[in-house]
């Protein structure tokens, strides 16, 4: 099939779903299923430092589950990274864990696998050395949190010019239709092809996208849009546009638009980072290499990243206690 023939099906085919239902064009999601018998250990505990368990009925600030690739243990940067995004991007601070609440300072190195049921986060300000306890805040949710421009840790610091290039410019195949998100859904599978984490056929994919429409009011507040090319015409008015999409076999896609897994940097190139590694997917896809064009942005995949951790401190939240550990208990 050649490339005319292909663009032609796809804007058929988004067209008619489009026209017809629009959760047809972003299907019904479905929870993945979970694995049994397999021997998976539960979720590792990160406690908050600052508090004493005795005065709060529970101290976990998320947990998070391991995968088999990893000895059933977690990755410690993944884990200090998404703990530094819940306590106010504190990349930059002096955050470490210990197996105790009080225990010495664990010395990991980033490829380190964190194996222990629980770990205590401590963040300490390096202006005030002096006080005794953490005073990490917590950030509540995904729309409160501020975007951390030019403030990214330093293991996202990854060149994009790794990914590869499309072979024409991505505006040529814009404008097809009046609808935007179909216009950019074409752009966006002819760009990449097939599925960027499976390799499967085009026509058997969804455009899947990073910022998704209930982020974005987020995504304009917090000007995520300087990341975007100028030369595509969306770039100011919509999260439809091509570098904000990426091409997902049907199931990979509602699992992306779920959060059940986010795309992170591995030495140079960038993976499948599952949040849950013992669904079915996960056990398939998790820390698999994906394929991603050089034109998109770290920084939308980043936020993507936080957008799947927040859901896991909701249960600390909800304890209604003031998120602040500062005062000695």
């Amino acid at each position: 099939m050649d490339r005319k023939t292909l663009l032609d099906r796809l804007t058929h085919k988004l067209q008619k779903r489009s026209s017809t239902s629009a959760l047809r064009l972003f299907p019904k999601s479905k929870p993945s299923t979970r694995l049994e018998g397999r021997g998976v250990r539960p979720a590792i505990a990160f406690h908050h430092a600052g508090y004493n368990p005795k005065d709060l009925n529970d101290t976990v600030i998320l947990r998070l589950r391991g995968c088999v690739r990893h000895k059933n243990g977690v990755k410690a940067t993944t884990a200090i990274i998404a703990l530094n995004i819940v306590t106010g991007n504190t990349f930059r601070s002096d955050s470490y864990l210990t197996s105790e609440r009080r225990g010495q300072r664990i010395h990991l190195r980033p490829d380190d696998i964190l194996e222990l049921p629980e770990y205590w986060f401590h963040v300490h300000d390096p202006e005030c050395p002096f006080i005794e306890y953490d005073n990490a805040y917590i950030c509540p949710s995904f729309a409160m949190w501020k975007f951390p421009h030019k403030n990214l840790p330093p293991s996202w610091d990854v060149d994009r010019r790794k990914g590869y290039t499309a072979g024409r410019n991505i505006s040529e195949w814009q404008g097809r239709t009046t609808d935007s998100r179909v216009n950019a859904s074409i752009a966006v599978r002819m760009r990449d092809g097939s599925c960027v984490l499976s390799g499967v056929s085009n026509l058997e994919c969804y455009c899947a996208y990073i910022i998704q429409s209930p982020q974005s009011s987020w995504y304009h507040e917090e000007l995520l849009s300087q990341y975007v090319s100028q030369e595509n015409p969306n770039a100011k008015r919509a999260i439809y546009c091509p570098q904000n999409g990426i091409t997902l076999r049907r199931d990979l896609y509602r699992a992306f638009g779920d959060g059940e897994f986010a795309i992170v940097p591995k030495g140079k190139h960038w993976v499948a980072h599952f949040f849950d590694a013992t669904t079915r997917l996960g056990e398939e896809f998790d820390q698999k290499r994906v394929r991603l064009s050089s034109d998109i942005p770290k920084e939308l995949l980043f936020a993507k990243f936080a957008a799947c951790v927040f859901p896991l401190v909701r249960g600390f939240v909800q304890q209604g206690e003031q998120l602040e550990a500062g005062n000695p208990f």
